[in-house]
């Protein structure tokens, strides 16, 4: 991105220097100007001909240049030898992590697309996790306007939400697809209202199970429901009058 976006004077590879028996800072670092065509434009004219760096380096390795350059007065020069052993050790370790987190995201990047391969196939027999639970979600459901692909307006329920789930006994993306009423789009669009996938899921718990999902799994996890909500529930024949005034519940509009 960076080499299509400016015009790159010089480039370095500090983890090159290094070799390959010795640790220590890593980070890429471009020389650049501006492109000729951003030149043209009046705010950018100014700058023409200026050298700027731009250094790309990881969290954990913005880490260690931070302490190195914090600390430098201390590093510098030679170090006795059992000093020098835990220095390298540690700088080892920052990359082995560095390295390890790679490696998760990128079993998690294989892990949806595989999971989005299956859904499409009709293999949803896959136990729900939050990875499976969000690439099934935005395979049935992502198409809809009006349908937010999240967990929750202000941090990430789907933890809570997994566990309402396992204890009304729904397990895999089977299970859960078998809950999901066959209209359930139909009216949705006909309702005309916004939500997530985290309304998603309570409205199929309460859909199939009515009081009984209050009774197990709700326990008091939230308590606002809003009118459209209500509106969307009447019309799968939910007494949400009920269920409002039995587990006070807080309508709003």
């Amino acid at each position: 991105m960076v080499t299509s976006i400016f015009d790159i004077k010089e480039y370095k590879n500090k983890s090159e220097s290094l070799g390959t028996d010795r640790v220590g800072y890593r980070s890429e670092h471009f020389i650049a100007v501006l492109t000729s065509d951003r030149i043209k434009l009046a705010e950018y004219k100014k700058f023409e001909g200026l050298l700027f760096e731009i250094q790309i380096r990881t969290i954990l390795e913005h880490s260690w240049a931070e302490i190195e350059h914090d600390r430098n007065y201390k590093f510098s020069g030679i170090l006795p030898p059992e000093i020098k052993r835990k220095f390298s050790l540690l700088s080892a370790s920052l990359e082995l992590a560095d390295n390890e987190f790679n490696n998760i995201s990128q079993l998690i990047d294989a892990l949806k697309e595989e999971i989005s391969n299956k859904t499409k196939a009709g293999n949803i027999d896959i136990p729900i996790d939050s990875i499976s639970l969000r690439q099934y979600l935005t395979y049935k459901f992502g198409y809809l306007d009006k349908v937010e692909a999240s967990f929750g307006v202000t941090k990430d329920l789907s933890g809570d939400l997994i566990n309402e789930l396992k204890v009304m006994g729904i397990k895999t993306l089977k299970d859960l697809e078998a809950i999901i009423p066959s209209d359930y789009i139909d009216k949705y669009i006909e309702a005309d209202f916004d939500t997530n996938f985290a309304g998603l899921i309570r409205d199929f718990l309460i859909i199939n199970y009515k009081e009984l999902y209050f009774e197990k799994a709700w326990n008091g996890s939230w308590i606002g429901i809003e009118e459209s909500s209500v509106d969307m529930l009447q019309k799968f024949d939910i007494d949400t009058d009920f269920l409002i005034e039995e587990y006070g519940l807080k309508k709003w509009n």
